[in-house]
């Protein structure tokens, strides 16, 4: 199996969940910037997952547009 092999409703479910928790870790990632943490390896770590997460959502994003983020198959 892959990200072809995924339907709209498995890609809606997996961004539904997942998009909670990146809101959590662009939050987070605000709320440290503003308390000063700069260069603090935690944050880093912070930055580094919202990134990630941003990253896969824009990919299953990708996949649940219509015609988009798939190939095509042989027919």
């Amino acid at each position: 199996m892959n990200s072809s092999d995924l339907n709209h409703e498995q890609v809606e479910l997996i961004l539904a969940n997942l998009t909670p928790v990146l809101r959590c870790l662009t939050r987070l990632s605000a709320r440290m910037d503003r308390k000063g943490f700069g260069d603090d390896q935690l944050a880093r770590d912070v930055r580094k997952a919202q990134q990630a997460m941003q990253d896969l959502r824009m990919r299953l994003h990708s996949l649940s547009c219509d015609g988009m983020g798939k190939t095509r198959r042989a027919k």
